[in-house]
């Protein structure tokens, strides 16, 4: 039976753009524009402070029309004038407050040269981030369509996708693309200055019909991308990552409108207030497990989800979930990270102790103190979203029914030879408590015993503390190990037919996460060290043989630690993966 993986990579060569597949009009159709308006900035610049002239009103993108979204013609106009006034007022309203500033900023021809400085600078900026995002947009409308395309191959049930799927994947494409060149319509290409966007050129005629059906469009757009993003896509594993690049171009053009002030208020504060809830924070954490799905197009040993925060943040795939979780509060955060775990924990639990049942036998006692963790904890945490009291500034959490599980989980971490599992088993048991653990810590500091209504001295002893340290810095080892060689697998795999970053752009970001890898990895030789040389963390290497156990397999494979960089290198530059020149890090 012929590869499955060669009939898609056939059927993506003839989708290359000098065959059938063309870039989005958005992309093509700012280009030239772009161009025209950087030579405007200067004579706008110039004229800082004084009345404007008449302009010609700039030539506007073609908006796709589709099912639910197209602009409506004919005899609508006073109708839309009511409906799209608020937004308009708005647009005009942050444009001409820019304007009355710069109006004060140049008072004098020092200030006017300054100001025109920073004017190309930010509109450099805004060009620079447009690039990014209709890169993004481009590298996914073709991998859609590979999607698409991939529909016909027989007896291939891991391509098949779902009709739901495909209409969504479709739609989201389709409601992008509108947005976008709305956006352009509205606003001018990425380096037009606001006085010159068609929003304020068109100011005096209230009324122009042209005006109104970009807004209308761009205003019906946006909700119905919030709705999208938190669609299910249905995908088979191996496209799930299509699925996460589709959400990911919504959630950049959403940065995008935000940043350069084009979003129209109400929805941007609906959009914010919504993924500070626990639903969208539960999203949040659902998409960033989800994005690791084994039998993925990128799925490899080092293609899996990870639980700690560092992971989430600096993962490539994951790179606008991240922008998200940054722009979140600490109490956001934690839910995030806290729901992140209940879904890995749960997810491996039923696994291990469900449908493997006859191998791993019934959920040990270490499994049921984490579900019930889970079950009182999110309890506790979701009275923080509860509304407050008028006079209260902040909400008293009670953690007094988690003490006997965080204090089983602290004595397992330090002895845990009763078990009698098997090797893996015990790994996610130990794993899993100092997740539960360290997400006290996070939370609550690393006095954390004392909110619990526990005595710091009893139950924080060298043993406890040096075992804590220990799994903490394996943990961010393989964060670092894992993100480093899973981005070499991707940049290998999309290398032939649709490459996301070249070759120095990659080599910049792949330095990074090598860097940050040697600088755990030279954490944790100290911490090895520690445990052999000082006598009081020598008697835990004696007593705890899971610790024993997993020094020995990390100080194994780190002591050649530069491998993983040169198999990586290797990696990256190879024309094609084919089974004989895989490096020897990456095989199973």
């Amino acid at each position: 039976m012929t590869n499955l993986k060669t009939l898609v990579l056939i059927l993506a060569l003839l989708l290359l753009p000098d065959n059938s597949f063309c870039k989005p009009s958005l992309v093509k159709d700012s280009l030239d524009k772009a161009k025209e308006a950087e030579c405007e900035i200067a004579e706008t610049s110039h004229n800082a402070g004084r009345e404007l002239a008449p302009d010609k009103v700039a030539a506007t993108s073609p908006i796709e029309n589709h099912a639910n979204g197209g602009a409506k013609e004919g005899g609508e106009a006073d109708k839309q004038i009511i409906e799209t006034e608020s937004i308009r007022n708005r647009m005009e309203h942050q444009h001409i407050g820019s304007g009355l500033e710069k109006t004060k900023i140049a008072a004098s021809e020092h200030d006017l040269s300054t100001h025109h400085e920073k004017a190309l600078e930010n509109l450099a900026q805004k060009q620079a981030d447009y690039d990014s995002m209709t890169k993004l947009l481009d590298w996914t409308n073709r991998e859609t369509r590979i999607v698409f395309a991939t529909q016909i191959i027989e007896n291939a049930p891991e391509l098949h996708v779902e009709k739901s799927g495909i209409e969504t994947l479709k739609e989201i494409d389709e409601e992008l693309t509108v947005v976008a060149n709305a956006a352009l319509s509205i606003y001018g290409p990425p380096k037009t200055p606001p006085e010159k966007s068609l929003i304020l050129k068109s100011s005096s005629q209230l009324s122009d019909p042209s005006l109104l059906d970009f807004v209308k469009v761009y205003k019906e757009g946006i909700p119905r991308l919030f709705e999208l993003l938190y669609t299910p896509a249905t995908l088979p594993p191996y496209y799930s990552y299509v699925g996460l690049a589709s959400k990911s171009c919504i959630l950049k053009m959403f940065d995008y409108l935000s940043k350069y002030k084009m979003m129209p208020t109400d929805l941007e504060d609906g959009f914010k207030m919504t993924m500070k809830s626990p639903s969208g924070l539960e999203w949040i954490a659902k998409e960033m497990q989800g994005a690791f799905l084994p039998g993925s197009k990128y799925g490899l040993k080092f293609h899996v989800p990870l639980n700690e925060a560092e992971f989430l943040e600096n993962h490539p795939h994951l790179s606008q979930l991240a922008n998200l979780y940054k722009g979140l509060g600490k109490k956001e955060q934690n839910y995030v990270m806290f729901h992140s775990l209940k879904l890995s924990m749960t997810e491996l639990y039923d696994y291990l102790f469900s449908v493997q049942k006859a191998t791993s036998g019934p959920i040990p006692i270490q499994g049921t103190w984490h579900m019930n963790f889970l079950g009182k904890m999110e309890k506790i945490l979701l009275k923080e979203f509860e509304p407050k009291d008028s006079h209260a500034n902040s909400v008293d959490l009670d953690f007094s029914e988690v003490q006997q599980e965080i204090l089983n989980c602290r004595k397992f971490l330090v002895d845990p030879a009763a078990l009698s599992h098997n090797p893996e088993v015990q790994h996610h048991l130990m794993r899993y408590s100092f997740l539960i653990l360290n997400f006290m810590d996070g939370k609550l500091g690393r006095n954390y015993v004392e909110k619990l209504g526990l005595k710091v001295q009893e139950h924080d002893s060298v043993e406890y503390q040096t075992a804590y340290e220990f799994m903490k810095s394996t943990g961010e080892v393989n964060v670092w190990k894992n993100i480093l060689m899973d981005y070499g697998w991707t940049l290998a795999t999309d290398k032939l037919f649709n490459p996301r970053v070249n070759e120095e752009d990659w080599e910049e970001k792949g330095a990074f996460y090598w860097t940050k890898f040697q600088e755990a990895a030279n954490h944790y030789a100290s911490l090895s060290r520690s445990l052999e040389s000082d006598p009081q963390q020598a008697q835990l290497l004696k007593t705890n043989s899971y610790i024993q156990w997993y020094k020995a397999a990390w100080d194994s494979d780190l002591a050649e630690i530069h491998k993983y960089y040169e198999d990586f290198r290797k990696l990256v530059q190879l024309d094609r993966i084919q089974a004989h020149n895989i490096p020897e890090s990456y095989l199973p």
